[in-house]
């Protein structure tokens, strides 16, 4: 009876340790599943803040490189409150190249390209010898403003035909571009570039 409750015992003690060890297998193994899928879920996030702080860096780079081409047009266009500038630069062309001039300036149809910019039409009628015309829009090429011409038609007038004087008249059409002062290519940037 000894060796019969002895194995009695040995068998309740195997199957506790058996239920036990099965237990805590099952334990450890929902443990390691659900560190797993933590795992995931935290690789998922890591991954989403990279591509979040990649993207943003992209961002930042490419709104400092528009920052800095737009600022490359503040020379070369008529800047607000500088028109009159840009008005006697043509009439200091005119002058010097000895040749009359008419300026249209015309901003009622001018063109807005953004909030802060515009694209003005322009006309210039100029009449005089034809080597002053020629150097007239020589000078209007070194000025420090980039017209876009649309087109230029050169013609003796026709009271001077018979003449032959060398007189003639050139009709320029194109656009010139303004820009506010207030546009943000001009107001000191608050960003960073990616490091």
């Amino acid at each position: 009876m000894l060796i019969e409750k002895s194995l009695a015992n040995s068998i309740i003690v195997l199957a506790i340790a058996t239920v036990l060890v099965a237990a805590g297998g099952i334990f450890v193994s929902m443990s390691i599943r659900d560190l797993q899928a933590q795992t995931v879920t935290e690789n998922e996030k890591i991954e989403k803040a990279y591509n979040l702080r990649r993207i943003t860096a992209s961002t930042i780079d490419t709104v400092l490189d528009v920052h800095e081409r737009i600022a490359a047009l503040g020379p070369v266009s008529i800047m607000e409150g500088s028109e009159l500038d840009f008005i006697n630069a043509l009439e200091t062309a005119a002058s010097e190249s000895r040749v009359t001039q008419v300026i249209q300036l015309e901003t009622a149809n001018q063109e807005e390209l953004s909030k802060w910019e515009k694209s003005i039409p322009l006309k210039i009628s100029v009449s005089g010898d034809y080597r002053r015309v020629i150097l007239y829009f020589r000078q209007l090429d070194k000025l420090p403003y980039y017209l876009t011409p649309r087109s230029l038609r050169l013609s003796i007038p026709a009271q001077r035909e018979q003449a032959g004087d060398g007189l003639v008249k050139a009709d320029f059409a194109g656009t010139v571009r303004w820009i506010s002062k207030d546009h943000p290519a001009f107001q000191p940037i608050k960003l960073q570039p990616a490091q």
